[in-house]
């Protein structure tokens, strides 16, 4: 008599949907079919979630696989694993036999096992005289042979899912560079504050985008993200590249473009609203609310010397890059922009100040108040006050800067030692040829600095002192 397979599980485990089904798949595969048993656990292992696995029913999976003898797991009968607790235990890293039930149903539930219960529920197999098995009770690995195709496509879909995240990924990174040094670049190339407004205006569209880029995000989040990231790193390039052309270059785009037999890029003049769009402008722009004031609004910005202004402010020398050496305007807004940092001005207050004073006026406003130390009691309030007289016309920073020389220089007649910021080291030593004559003699009443400092305090003096 042929050995009877049972379908249903022993004791009160009901049939289940999942089991049925099992069963159905099995019936259908062919006989001569055979897939290795290693490769179908790796593709699981791939795609476990798809599949409702965790990583230790994985683990309780490789323990059974292990006891069947054969590497190749074919369409025929004959592939029960009737191994005891113990020793599926023992090959699952000593998983207590509670985790282990647990494990097994939720391989029959995923249709990955099917139970062959004997009559008592307990896990054996019966032998012919020759040590053949003629019939077993246990696990029955054939819905993995019949689900081996099923299990390979959705292995495939994962993986290429993984590698569209990971390029998404390092797309969004090459960008992120990308747009950082452009606008670097292009804040460095500007020839004076009002042609940075353009770039300053992309730096705050980068960074808010940058904000919305998730930890852990979807393939399609981030795949517009990249997309957008994209097209702006090509606009700021491309808006770079303008600058830097030379009439050379201009001159051969213009003939190379007359020529109607030739299909090349045209160059034009970009403004921020045909290269950047409108989603580069502030929000209060983009919302027609009320912003700072244009840069046609602002007056012209008054310009003073690198060495009167550290002469004036020599505490902001302790913010640069290497203490004490500030030794051109690149290395003051440096310093100026970590000095804005640790006084705790926000960066809307500063934004407003630019947009209201420029750039160099409002660096050296921020190097007054840190100089100011205690006396100020809340740097960012004041600044912002400061804003608000500058949009009406009423701050001076020629003044501030006549009224820290003058405090600076009566601090020495009072001590004689040299004046050092913040408890740091002294103010930098001047240049070897500052403050000497053409003869190399040495001079300290007609240098052009001191001349123009001694003007200033001179007329701040005449119009009733320096006030704020």
């Amino acid at each position: 008599m042929d050995p009877y397979l049972a379908t249903t599980p022993v004791g009160r485990r009901p049939l289940s949907p999942a089991q049925i089904t099992a069963h159905a798949a099995v019936s259908k595969t062919p006989k001569d079919r055979t897939v290795s048993k290693w490769t179908v656990l790796r593709d699981l292992c791939t795609a476990r979630e798809r599949f409702g696995l965790q990583d230790r029913t994985l683990v309780v999976l490789e323990a059974i696989l292990g006891l069947h003898a054969e590497a190749m797991l074919t369409g025929t009968t004959g592939m029960v694993v009737f191994a005891s607790n113990a020793t599926l235990s023992v090959r699952a890293k000593g998983m207590a036999p509670s985790t282990l039930r647990r494990h097994y149903a939720a391989l029959v539930e995923a249709g990955l096992l099917i139970r062959r219960d004997s009559p008592n529920g307990k896990r054996y197999a019966h032998k012919n005289s020759e040590g053949e098995i003629q019939q077993a009770f246990g696990f029955d690995l054939a819905p993995l042979v019949a689900r081996a195709d099923e299990i390979a496509a959705a292995a495939a879909v994962v993986l290429a899912e993984q590698t569209a995240l990971r390029l998404v990924r390092q797309r969004i990174t090459l960008c992120r560079r990308d747009i950082a040094k452009t606008i670097v670049a292009g804040l460095e190339a500007c020839a004076d504050e009002r042609s940075q407004g353009h770039w300053l205006a992309a730096q705050r569209a980068f960074q808010a985008i940058l904000a919305r880029i998730p930890r852990k995000g979807a393939l399609e989040t981030l795949t517009a993200l990249a997309t957008e990231l994209t097209g702006m790193a090509d606009a700021l390039m491309d808006e770079l590249q303008e600058k830097y052309r030379t009439p050379d270059d201009a001159a051969e785009t213009a003939k190379m473009s007359a020529n109607e037999s030739h299909f090349e890029r045209q160059y034009q003049s970009q403004t921020a609203d045909s290269v950047l769009g409108s989603e580069l402008l502030p929000m209060t722009a983009r919302d027609g609310e009320a912003s700072h004031a244009p840069d046609a609004e602002r007056p012209p910005a008054k310009t003073y010397p690198l060495e009167m202004v550290l002469e004036a402010c020599p505490a902001i020398a302790d913010y640069g890059v290497i203490e004490g050496a500030i030794r051109h305007w690149k290395d003051f807004h440096r310093a100026v922009q970590t000095a804005r940092s640790a006084l705790g001005i926000s960066p809307s207050a500063w934004d407003d100040a630019v947009a209201a004073m420029g750039q160099q006026t409002a660096a050296i406003v921020v190097a007054c108040i840190l100089q100011r130390g205690a006396s100020v009691n809340t740097p960012g309030g004041y600044l912002r006050r400061l804003t608000a007289n500058a949009r009406a016309g009423k701050t001076d920073a020629g003044r501030m800067l006549i009224a820290e020389l003058k405090r600076n220089i009566d601090g020495r007649r009072r001590d004689p030692a040299p004046r050092q910021g913040r408890g740091g080291p002294p103010p930098p030593a001047p240049p070897p040829n500052f403050g000497r004559t053409d003869d190399g003699a040495a001079s300290t009443t007609n240098t052009p600095v001191s001349n123009l400092v001694r003007t200033l305090i001179a007329r701040g003096t005449g119009r009733g002192g320096a006030g704020r």
